[in-house]
């Protein structure tokens, strides 16, 4: 009700090969490998990392919200520690999880969403020496009570524009109530693969959209590669919540280390 994949011209500068950009490193919990993740960066001369672990709820019949990872710890090929991120929730569908408060860190069965994070350099050679990542807990709420809520507004597609290849994003509101495009909204761009190698936060939020409406967002990853593809995961809620509640304290809660 939030998401989809868009494809259309390159995005990017498309001054770096793609592939000097990410790598690609396994995911371990309860020592065995549970995901893939993808570090990505945003050109060949930076280590800091922009990293993505896709997931999908397997499970029959079950909805989860406040789906999450704790303690992610970034290893290299030595076994040595390179740092720590403590929490990162998944973007994912939107959810009404009772009380009025909506959230978009939801699956339902089959869906899949995306983990993410930035893990800064420091002086390190963080990019080069990742060589896997360890999760410490997996951990999500699976009350009776969930549900997708009033909401529905969806990319639609996009286009490009300027010297690096930004994009405007077309979303729209196929819903039936006016709903409020929240600050958190995050975009992906894919490989040829459809796996996700960098993320940014696009700009254009808190903007209210009715029935019917459109609504152009702008995503500018500055970003030395080029993709043809990007996955847009946007943060709604109804406009009548929005104007009654703060979006960091009731929707979102504590967030991804940025």
């Amino acid at each position: 009700n939030n998401n989809g994949t868009l494809f259309g011209r390159s995005i990017g500068q498309g001054t770096e090969n793609e592939k000097s950009l990410y790598k690609v490193v396994p995911v371990m919990y309860e020592g065995e490998r549970a995901a893939t993740a993808y570090i990505g960066r945003s050109n060949s001369s930076t280590q800091t990392i922009y990293w993505s672990i896709p997931a999908t709820n397997t499970l029959v019949q079950t909805y989860y919200c406040f789906i999450k990872l704790e303690n992610i710890a970034f290893y290299d090929k030595y076994n040595k520690l390179l740092t720590v991120d403590g929490l990162s929730y998944i973007d994912g569908s939107v959810g009404d999880v009772g009380y009025d408060i909506y959230t978009d860190t939801c699956l339902a069965s089959g869906e899949s969403g995306i983990w993410k994070g930035i893990e800064l350099a420091n002086g390190t050679a963080l990019y080069s020496r990742v060589s896997k990542i360890v999760v410490g807990n997996v951990d999500g709420d699976d009350d009776d009570d969930m549900n997708y809520g009033e909401v529905l507004v969806l990319p639609k597609r996009y286009k490009t524009y300027g010297s690096y290849n930004d994009a405007f994003v077309t979303v729209k509101n196929e819903g039936d109530i006016e709903t409020t495009i929240g600050s958190f909204s995050v975009v992906y761009l894919l490989n040829a693969n459809g796996h996700p190698i960098f993320w940014d936060y696009p700009s254009g939020g808190n903007k209210d959209v009715r029935p019917g409406g459109t609504y152009n967002m702008n995503v500018s990853p500055w970003y030395k590669g080029s993709v043809s593809s990007i996955r847009f995961f946007m943060d709604l809620e109804p406009s009548w919540l929005a104007r009654t509640a703060s979006k960091q304290s009731v929707c979102r809660g504590s967030r991804d280390k940025v």
